[in-house]
């Protein structure tokens, strides 16, 4: 029987300098040191599947860990839709629309002294076939929610009605207080159905944050991840473990998946800063 070990890749998104990252993600997995020896050997850094589906699995979780890392409470999620008159024929005419759409806001904010951080998807609908999108932008670009919303419905030729010119309709919103807004931003703008899946793409802005991703091989025993594989996943056993793996922190939600093909456990488990409340 072939040596096996316990690996540990944890990713850690924002905080900055000396303080503690705001959100973690820990993969835990069995792996022989024969695999080990043949993976590269160079540094390992998070591949950027920009214009992917978002149905592949790791480009939607690639998505998830970058607006971990880069947004948060206050951030505005906007959703910019389409009339049917000016329904896009293509993905290529909804990509220039939206690029359209940041270009003139990055304009606006530069005005300001400000920059656009963003993240956009468009989108597909599985059923309806309608092109739209879903997009994430930093509250640090100086503008107001009507000033965002203003390059998506205002006239983009001039001698023209702007209610004709009117792309469409576009609702903008603040990522609620709490690691819960911030998911359930990232769960809308990464959504899949399973039995119709959409099609999707993705785009982001330059210079976002990244994910630091971690690896170590001796945190946890063959013995205590083999214990741990017999237990549910929202059991205190599983609750206490993740909670002495990562002090500070607290379980979100912790999932484990069988490979049959390996006979193994995989284990992911997402974890927040713990808050610290003051007493006055």
């Amino acid at each position: 029987m072939l040596n096996s070990f316990t690996r540990l890749k944890t990713y850690r998104c924002g905080g900055s300098g000396n303080s503690k990252a705001q959100y973690v993600e820990i993969d835990m997995f069995s792996m022989t040191e024969c695999e080990k020896r043949h993976q590269r050997a160079k540094r390992e850094k998070l591949s950027t599947p920009a214009q992917k589906s978002l149905n592949d699995r790791k480009a939607k979780r690639h998505v998830s860990l970058l607006a971990h890392a880069n947004f948060g409470e206050g951030d505005y999620i906007v959703h910019p839709t389409y009339h049917d008159e000016n329904l896009p024929e293509s993905f290529e005419a909804a990509e220039k629309a939206i690029k359209n759409f940041i270009r003139r806001l990055k304009r606006a904010a530069k005005k300001k002294g400000c920059c656009v951080r963003y993240i956009y998807v468009t989108e597909q609908g599985s059923r309806s076939g309608r092109l739209h999108h879903h997009a994430i932008i930093g509250k640090d670009c100086g503008l107001t929610r009507e000033e965002i919303e203003k390059p998506w419905v205002k006239a983009y030729r001039k001698g023209m009605d702007k209610d004709d010119l009117a792309l469409g309709f576009i609702n903008v919103d603040y990522v609620q207080r709490g690691h819960k807004g911030l998911e359930r931003a990232i769960r809308y703008i990464t959504k899949s159905d399973r039995n119709t899946p959409g099609k999707r793409m993705w785009n982001s802005s330059k210079g976002l944050k990244q994910p630091i991703v971690t690896t170590d091989d001796n945190k946890v025993s063959r013995a205590k991840f083999m214990q741990l594989s017999l237990f549910p996943e929202d059991c205190e056993n599983v609750q206490n473990f993740f909670a002495k793996l990562m002090p500070g922190y607290e379980l979100i939600e912790a999932t484990k998946t069988y490979n049959e093909i390996t006979g193994a456990w995989y284990w992911t488990a997402k974890m927040a800063l713990k808050k610290i409340h003051l007493r006055t």
